[in-house]
């Protein structure tokens, strides 16, 4: 039996929980940073992070969304870095709301406030200066829940520092 403090979390394992949504339009955001000189580029591995349940999450109380999501083009959008990678942050009311509802669900919680991102370079020493970012529409699937392990697998080495920093 597992730990009685930890009551989410799947046995025999100390990894988080993600509930995220795929980037279904990744090959637009790609062009976009390949014209930027960005080259490590993961683009099947792309997503937005909905919520990260650091101590995994209460699998039985949540429904999934299964829609997608549909964010207009934007010049709110900006660059930065988290960690050791360079995000797109991205406004959208629907993806707070959404991280706000299944905060409710995880024992430990991920990052507040909450930031949605699109992590798509480990390009660490990139200057970001005169950089536009990518400001056309973005097009997430539907809801995935998956072991935090597993969500970016083609990232290997680098993905344990996102999910302790970008959530």
């Amino acid at each position: 039996m597992g730990d009685p403090r930890k009551p989410f979390l799947r046995k025999g394992s100390d990894v988080p929980d993600l509930v995220m949504r795929p980037l279904l339009n990744a090959d637009e955001l790609a062009t976009w940073a390949r014209a930027q000189g960005f080259r490590d580029l993961v683009p099947s591995a792309w997503h937005v992070t909905v919520i990260n349940g650091r101590s995994g999450l209460d699998r039985q109380a949540i429904d999934l969304q299964m829609h997608a999501l549909h964010l207009p083009a934007s010049p709110s959008r900006y660059l930065t870095r988290m960690c050791d990678f360079i995000v797109l942050v991205i406004e959208s009311v629907e993806l707070r709301r959404r991280n706000a509802t299944l905060r409710l669900t995880a024992p430990e919680r991920d990052f507040f406030p909450y930031t949605p991102h699109v992590t798509f370079s480990t390009n660490r020493r990139r200057h970001l200066g005169g950089v536009a970012p990518f400001a056309g529409p973005l097009v997430f699937g539907p809801e995935v829940m998956q072991p935090g392990e597993k969500a970016d697998v083609r990232w290997r080495g680098a993905q344990n520092s996102c999910f302790r920093c970008c959530g």
